[in-house]
């Protein structure tokens, strides 16, 4: 009787601990697109601003700059 009650116990927390696992999961999955997506529309955004201000250079920079604003203000509103 212990050894099925210890078993059940045993069963749960590692139903709980897949859970918790696929949960971690998703979050990591949104966090890598929603960041990906932040620096495309940064550097996009970047790219324009560069162009109209410094030709070629300045789109380049503006694109990486704006990229890593991106990426930055994403990481300040969701913790990373």
């Amino acid at each position: 009787r212990r050894e099925e009650i210890r078993e059940k116990e045993r069963q749960e927390k590692a139903l709980a601990r897949e859970a918790k696992q696929r949960e971690q999961a998703k979050k990591r999955a949104v966090a890598s697109v929603a960041k990906t997506a932040a620096g495309t529309i940064g550097r996009e955004v970047g790219n324009e601003i560069g162009k109209n201000v410094g030709g070629s250079f300045g789109k380049k920079l503006g694109g990486n700059l704006g990229a890593s604003i991106g990426r930055g203000l994403l990481g300040t509103l969701f913790g990373k």
